[in-house]
């Protein structure tokens, strides 16, 4: 069983073409199902999409390996698990006091989230593609409405150094801003959040106010990025640490080395899942000293893959460029937490907003590009 188990992991971590578990099974006779088992095999290779048993080793492979093989050749090193990583973090997750905010009071969290625009002023110039980013501030509370806003904030900055030049180009103009606005806020309940790692994946799955993409469901990716989301959202030390470590347990994550947060420009651990959509990852960048999530971002992992634009289309402006692979299509920083008085006042301790950039007006780019 051993051999199977190595033999699963090899293909997983080698970025190989996914196999089938008859072509494992050939390769390892002994390994296969014994005679009466058949039934059970077929059983494996058409089961879920998420592994409940970690002892199902050919559901595994299936519900992992099918989609982790498009990064290893595009890295070149292959990923490592990051079970270990996390349940370090786990362990680091101490002295952290819970946000839960009581009678009249708000649990306030602060975001700054990028995304991609593009213009392009003439027939014949190229979509020039740019960052924006846009400042979340949430007040949830049990039980009510809460409130929530977000505005255009800072300067905004190429995706790569070919959208400069396209944008030069055409002129150098100012960029323009979008718009902000706000509305009601998800509140995460965090006073009822489970302190141990097995009960997560059925809370999760009892809470009706968690978002679900109807087209997949609630799947692997989802349990990431619900687990990422109540990290941020005042949870205790004890509840990060369960949230860590159910992490841990979550098939087809990997530990992908150090990377810099885009809008914040902080250093930490790169964790990455397939996303559901073909040539996508969600992924995290976590502090493991602190336990502190950083980031979470939607990254291209296969960027051919995702366009089926024509050349001449992009290169006429009247689409955008397709993201390479490596670049990130959006992403949300974590900047603060606490406790506020009211759904209008911020906590004390938050650091000073970035530059408001009012809808309308125009603003020249920050040197450089964020890629090359």
């Amino acid at each position: 069983m051993l051999e199977l188990r190595e033999e699963i992991r090899q293909f997983i971590d080698s970025g190989a073409d996914a196999v089938t578990v008859d072509e494992i099974v050939a390769a390892h006779p002994s390994a296969g199902p014994g005679p009466g088992h058949g039934d059970d095999a077929r059983r494996h290779r058409h089961g879920h999409r998420r592994v409940a048993a970690a002892g199902v080793l050919v559901a595994a492979a299936v519900a992992v390996g099918l989609v982790v093989a498009p990064w290893n050749a595009q890295l070149g090193t292959p990923p490592a698990s990051a079970g270990a990583l996390l349940k370090e973090a786990a362990k680091a997750a101490v002295s952290e006091p819970a946000l839960v905010p009581g009678p009249g009071q708000f649990l306030f969290v602060r975001t700054l989230e990028g995304s991609i625009d593009g213009t392009g002023s003439t027939p014949d110039a190229r979509v020039e593609r740019f960052y924006v980013q846009e400042v979340h501030q949430v007040w949830s509370v049990p039980g009510g409405p809460g409130a929530s806003t977000w505005e255009i904030v800072g300067v905004p900055r190429f995706v790569s150094g070919a959208d400069r030049e396209a944008w030069e180009a055409d002129g150098s103009q100012p960029l323009e801003s979008g718009f902000g606005a706000g509305g009601t806020a998800t509140y995460y309940d965090v006073a009822d959040l489970p302190t141990k790692a097995s009960r997560m994946a059925a809370y999760f799955a009892n809470q009706s106010y968690l978002t679900i993409d109807r087209s997949y469901g609630r799947d692997a990716v989802w349990e990431f990025v619900t687990a990422a989301d109540f990290l941020q959202s005042g949870a205790s030390s004890t509840q990060r640490a369960a949230l860590l470590r159910f992490m841990a347990t979550i098939p087809g994550v990997r530990d992908r080395g150090s990377a810099r947060t885009v809008g914040t420009d902080r250093t930490g651990t790169l964790l990455s899942i397939p996303a559901d959509y073909a040539g996508m990852a969600v992924q995290a960048i976590l502090d493991v000293a602190t336990s502190q999530l950083l980031e979470l971002r939607t990254t291209v992992t296969a960027g051919a893959g995702l366009s089926g634009s024509a050349a001449g289309a992009v290169q006429a402006g009247h689409v955008s460029a397709p993201l390479t692979s490596g670049q990130v299509e959006e992403y949300s920083d974590f900047i603060f937490d606490g406790i506020a008085d009211s759904s209008q006042s911020v906590p004390h301790g938050a650091p000073p907003l970035p530059p408001a950039w009012p809808y309308g007006t125009g603003k020249q780019p920050a040197p450089g590009s964020v890629y090359p």
